[in-house]
């Protein structure tokens, strides 16, 4: 006989069972992400050592057919510490590799921040079990150079203080990694440091050699050359880093060089 506390107890039991079923399509419970692996070698057919600070990144790149751009994956950056053959080890997570998409393997070595060697074929990866081993190719001098955010290297002046450089001789600005600025002003030869960490530009230590300038016009182009290492604070790069914009306190652009 069911009595009226079983039924009350009956209705209880149904209505919680309807309430946690609700707080499942509320919150669904999140599924775990898989943790994967890729796992090879990359090398270089160079005959030459690297650096202590030389960087292997491996990335794994989703990809349409032929084209090297496509979304990152995964990316992993490692202190190279031993000879060629480099070996990697690439975490992924399984639950973003979508299927019928194409994925490819990329991997560059970087010398202070600059790419030295770099993956020219398609490495073609999770289509089957395999260790990938990829072969990078030397970068010509010019590309280092011109990479994006690299202001290292020779540099000629187009227009300083809004007006084009004349002259028969190029003004001429050499900026290595170490911070050491020099060059050719016109008349002169100039040195001294320069801070660009973090696209900040402030010179120091200026000097300059005591050659008159004979031509009034060369003679202020070569003082608008120096009261613009006095009041640029940072740089842009422009044109794949062909360009260099000088920039004072605000935001005006006080000098254009160019490779």
């Amino acid at each position: 006989m069911i009595t009226e506390a079983s039924k009350t107890r009956y209705f209880w039991h149904i209505t919680l069972a309807l309430l946690a079923l609700a707080m499942l399509v509320i919150h669904p419970v999140k599924a775990f992400s898989k943790t994967a692996y890729l796992e090879g070698t990359a090398t270089y057919m160079e005959r030459m050592a690297l650096p202590p600070k030389a960087v292997l990144e491996v990335r794994l790149v989703e990809t349409m057919k032929n084209s090297r751009q496509g979304k990152v994956i995964a990316k992993s950056s490692e202190r190279i510490r031993s000879s060629v053959p480099v070996k990697f080890r690439l975490k992924y997570n399984d639950k973003k590799i979508q299927r019928g998409h194409q994925y490819v393997l990329q991997a560059d070595i970087k010398i202070d921040g600059r790419v030295w060697f770099t993956t020219n074929e398609r490495y073609t990866v999770l289509e089957r079990d395999q260790n990938t081993n990829l072969i990078l190719q030397r970068v010509s001098d010019e590309e280092r150079h011109t990479q994006k955010g690299v202001i290292f290297g020779g540099w000629v002046a187009v227009s300083l203080d809004g007006k084009p450089v004349t002259g028969k001789e190029d003004i001429k600005m050499q900026v290595t990694k170490d911070g050491k600025l020099s060059g050719f002003s016109g008349c002169n030869r100039y040195f001294g440091e320069v801070d660009f960490r973090d696209n900040a530009f402030k010179t120091s230590r200026m000097g300059v050699t005591r050659m008159a300038c004979l031509d009034r016009n060369i003679a202020n182009q070569e003082r608008r050359l120096f009261d613009v290492f006095d009041t640029a604070s940072v740089y842009r790069l422009a044109k794949g880093g062909k360009e260099l914009n000088l920039l004072d306190n605000n935001g005006r652009t006080v000098a254009v060089f160019k490779r």
